[in-house]
Order: structure tokens, then C-alpha cells, then sequence
């Protein structure tokens, strides 16, 4: 029975030496490196890591070495026997040699597929650099709000504030640029929470609104809101 949890597991799992020759493996772990066990049993895993990332698995498998009993977890890319590429998630811990037995000191490993995450990370790191490009460069006034405060603005809105460097915006209350009430009498703040309620209920939310510039002028802002999520934080985008 505890065979077959170990050969029909979810996950891969295998047992290699020092020189990270595979001792043993199960199913899985031949299926994520494309071949068989016959054929795997006897070569080095280390020949299956990215040549870039070879330095790093040694240095691993060296602190795994160095601290018998200790677990720990590396993520690095490998390549199966038909050169495609996949990501895993090693989880690693040696076991000492047992004089009783004679089994021999050995390093085991579980492999996790980590390549379907790792992509969507990938893609939402490029989606989040393209935000950031279309941010920076745009000509319209754009900026970032978390509780009411500013997280982030371009150098558009910035001029559109009359300030001169975004660090005399980021990390004041919006309304510190705002009245307190509108020509309505509504409170300016009554007015923006609606609207950003609005955008985090429906995706998306526009407002008109006044402000005074530094001369007394009335200025009228339309600013359309909507959620976005930047770096892992959910945030509110307005343009």
C-alpha cells in the first residue's frame, strides 16, 4: 500500500547522492523529466537543470549536504529529455547514514510542477509593466489611491496639480488638493467615496468635480475610477 501512495503520488519524488545521481524515483518524477525510470536511474539530475540555474541547484544540494535533517525548498527551472522547459518547486532534506541497516547517508527530494504559476506570475509581472509604461508616458493626468491616499501619480498629474515632484503628492489625502465641499454643498469626500464604491462594486466609476487653483480659479476635474491590482495590492486607478 505505501508503495503505491509513493509510486502513483501527485507529486515527484526521488533519492540522489552527493553527486546528485538518481537512486530512486517514482512515476511522477520520471513523467516530468520526460523519460523513464530505467533510463533515469544511474544519471545525475543535475544534467536535467538549466545551465543557467546549475550553480544555484549546487549550492543547494550544498546546504542540504551541510545540514543533515534540515528541509529545505528551491525553485528552478529544468529541462525534460526533449529540451522543453518546466518549472519546479524542490522541497529537499538528507537523511544521515544508518550504521545499523548500512543504508547510506542520501538526499531526498519532492518535486511540485510549479510551470502553470510561474507563468501566470510571468504574465502578470509583463501585464504590470506594460500598466506601468502606458502610467509613465501617457498625457493624461493618471494616478493610484489607496484609502483615499496617494500611491502613485504620473509626472501629467503632477503638472495638473501644480506641483513640481511627485514626492509632494504621494502619500497625501486626495482631498488635501480638493475643498472640502463642492459648489453643490455636497462634502468633497461624500462625493469621492461614492464614486470609489461605485468602481470597486461595478469596475468602474466617473466623477466631475471642482477644485481651486492657487489663484482662486475654479478648475473641473472628470476623473473616471476604476480597480486595478499592482504588485499583489488592490488599488484604485483613476484617470
Amino acid at each position: 500500500q505505501y508503495q503505491n501512495l509513493y509510486e502513483f503520488a501527485p507529486v515527484g519524488y526521488c533519492t540522489i547522492d552527493e553527486t546528485s545521481t538518481l537512486l530512486q524515483l517514482n512515476l511522477r518524477t520520471a513523467q516530468l523529466l520526460g523519460s523513464t525510470r530505467q533510463q533515469l536511474l544511474g544519471r545525475r539530475l543535475a544534467l536535467r537543470i538549466d545551465r543557467e540555474e546549475r550553480p544555484r541547484f549546487a549550492a543547494f544540494l550544498s546546504e542540504l549536504w551541510a545540514a543533515p535533517g534540515e528541509r529545505r525548498t528551491y525553485e528552478l527551472a529544468l529541462n525534460r529529455f526533449d529540451d522543453t522547459r518546466f518549472f519546479a518547486e524542490l522541497e529537499g532534506v538528507v537523511s544521515e547514514a544508518d550504521a545499523a541497516t548500512g543504508e547510506p547517508a542520501a538526499c531526498r527530494l519532492v518535486l511540485h510542477d510549479s510551470t502553470a504559476r510561474r507563468r501566470a506570475a510571468d504574465q502578470l509581472a509583463a501585464s504590470e509593466a506594460r500598466f506601468r509604461a502606458t502610467f509613465e508616458q501617457s498625457r493624461d493626468g493618471m494616478l493610484l489611491l489607496q484609502d483615499h491616499h496617494f500611491v502613485d501619480i504620473n509626472e501629467a498629474g503632477v503638472w495638473m496639480l501644480r506641483r513640481t515632484d511627485r514626492r509632494q503628492i504621494v502619500g497625501r489625502h486626495i482631498l488635501e488638493f480638493w475643498p472640502e465641499h463642492q459648489p453643490n454643498g455636497r462634502r468633497s469626500l461624500d462625493v469621492l467615496t461614492d464614486c470609489m464604491d461605485r468602481a470597486r462594486t461595478q469596475g468602474w466609476c466617473r466623477l466631475e468635480w471642482a477644485r481651486t487653483d492657487s489663484v482662486g480659479l475654479t478648475l473641473w476635474d472628470e476623473m473616471s475610477f476604476n480597480p486595478v491590482v499592482v504588485q499583489g495590492k488592490m488599488l484604485l486607478h483613476a484617470a
